[in-house]
């Protein structure tokens, strides 16, 4: 049986996530375009930071003590917030979401669907 989502580690869910990422994208398109791998390498790396700030905020939890012993936000909310928009931004760049599918079932009717992913992660 599978480990469970909480056993493992946030270096193996990002890296199951973009090897789903990637598998999407090849199933879509037919190949991954070599102008897409900055993005996906920054997809990655986002979605990993993320995971490992909402590591720490589960083990530290949600305030703690800042050096003069006053509480105060855990900051990797911060980063989790952060990371979170970046996601969001890349993931809509790749039609990953259902706004961003919609947004593109309404350009297909103009144009070749790789020509649009091409455009949208050109901006």
């Amino acid at each position: 049986m599978g480990m469970k989502k909480e056993e493992m580690t946030p270096q193996e869910r990002a890296d199951k996530y973009i090897k789903a990422v990637r598998k999407y994208l090849t199933d879509k398109f037919e190949k991954i375009e070599p102008s897409w791998e900055g993005q996906l390498n920054i997809l990655y790396e986002m979605y990993l930071t993320f995971l490992q700030a909402k590591d720490v905020i589960k083990r530290d939890g949600v305030c703690v003590l800042d050096r003069y012993g006053v509480l105060k936000k855990n900051p990797a909310f911060d980063i989790c917030k952060d990371c979170s928009n970046q996601i969001t931004k890349i993931v809509g760049n790749f039609a990953l979401s259902p706004f961003a599918k919609s947004k593109i079932k309404e350009l297909e009717d103009e144009g070749d669907s790789a020509d649009i992913i091409k455009g949208l992660l050109s901006n």
